[in-house]
């Protein structure tokens, strides 16, 4: 399939916050053992990281808009 990089595209990614129970997938849970809320947060660090890298070798992560919602507390 040939890409068409004149097409805008829309990507919805929604990331779970780290709350408890705090149980982060291998290896950031043996990673961080005896810091099980810094394994969640490492996980999510490390997975909007490859989305990023993703849009950079997709050629588009230059031209994208990210947006990021905080919640207010």
């Amino acid at each position: 399939m040939k890409k068409d990089r004149q097409r805008p595209v829309f990507l919805w990614i929604h990331i779970w916050d780290a709350h408890d129970p705090y149980d982060a997938p291998a290896p950031f849970k043996e990673r961080f053992a005896n810091a099980p809320y810094d394994g969640c947060v490492a996980y999510v660090d490390a997975t909007v990281g490859k989305l990023l890298s993703g849009l950079r070798g997709a050629g588009i992560y230059d031209d994208a808009l990210i947006a990021r919602h905080e919640r207010p507390w």
